[in-house]
């Protein structure tokens, strides 16, 4: 009860907005391995000058395809009635989110309501930057569009069998010390334990 009586109170609050629903949308792997895909609305709230930031959705979704995000992601919408309000979408550079900014922008258009992609999406800064110091490390190693695909084949080999993990560590293996650096990076940061136990170090 106490939950759908703040949830209406939260609704009136994202349809009354002075400004367009801005969302950060991401997907993160649980310790327990569940894929979550979090919501946040970002907004200016009327009568306010600063911008509200409010986490409006986690939901499991069963992979990283932009469709199943879009599928989780679209109820939410309706749900709380801010369809007409949408604004920028940020997230990170993985090519799953091009497939849900295009279904975003699909049903914004059956809807109605001006979206494009191109000037909608941002970009999250700090995966551009992970991409610029990668680029810079690795130059020698590989063009610069295949860093975004390693970190995709990255989140794939962590979820699927065994032998897909140990294909992509060798092929960073062979990079001689800093490719043996990222693979003792991802081993640590793979496990919640592992990270613990690296930063009691």
């Amino acid at each position: 009860m106490l939950y759908e009586c703040r949830k209406d109170s939260i609704r009136k609050r994202l349809q009354s907005s002075i400004s367009k629903v801005n969302l950060a949308v991401d997907v993160w792997s649980s310790p327990n391995r569940l894929l979550l895909l979090g919501i946040c609305a970002h907004y200016i709230a009327e009568g306010e000058t600063e911008v509200s930031r409010l986490l409006i959705g986690l939901r499991t979704i069963p992979n990283h395809a932009g469709e199943e995000q879009f599928k989780a992601l679209k109820p939410i919408l309706e749900d709380f009635g801010i369809v007409q309000k949408i604004g920028s979408i940020i997230s990170d550079n993985a090519s799953s989110n091009d497939t849900l900014c295009s279904a975003i922008g699909g049903y914004l258009e059956e809807q109605d309501v001006p979206w494009d992609i191109l000037t909608h999406r941002i970009r999250c800064i700090g995966h551009i930057i992970n991409l610029a110091v990668q680029a810079f490390l690795f130059h020698n190693f590989m063009q610069v569009e295949e860093l975004d695909s390693f970190e995709e084949q990255e989140v794939i080999a962590r979820d699927g069998p065994v032998g897909a993990t140990e294909a992509l560590r060798q092929s960073f293996r062979v990079m001689g010390p800093l490719g043996k650096l990222h693979n003792i990076v991802v081993f640590v940061r793979a496990s919640s334990g592992r990270t613990q136990a690296f930063i009691d170090l």
